[in-house]
Parts: structure tokens; sequence; C-alpha cells
């Protein structure tokens, strides 16, 4: 949990393309195309790494910059 939100940056493009990639299989599914599921899945999961990812110029150490 201590990386959840490390960085407004990265957190608003994860949260961004998350937001897209459940947008695009729910309508997908709503129109009854399941084929969408392999393509948006590492999509979805991608997205999630990214939500928990740091930008380079943030420190991962006690001392604040």
């Amino acid at each position: 949990m201590k990386y959840l939100l490390a960085n407004w940056k990265t957190t608003l493009a994860g949260g961004g393309a998350l937001f897209t990639a459940l947008g695009h299989l729910l309508a997908a599914l709503a129109h009854g195309d399941t084929s969408t599921i392999a393509s948006d899945g590492p999509l979805i999961a991608a997205a999630i790494g990214v939500i928990f990812a740091k930008d380079s110029n943030v420190t991962c150490g006690s001392k604040p910059q």
C-alpha cells in the first residue's frame, strides 16, 4: 500500500488507462463480443501496474526531496 498513489502523474495515467480498458471491455461484452477479453485482460493488468508505479523523479528513501 506504500506505493499506491506514489505520484499523481502515474496514478492519473494508470487510472485513465484502466478506465479506458474497462470501458472497452464492458462495451464489447454488452454487444456480445467476447473476443476482446484476451486483449483487454493484459491492458487492465498493465494499467493496474502503472497505478502502483512511481515516477523516475520520486525516490523510495525516507528523506523527503
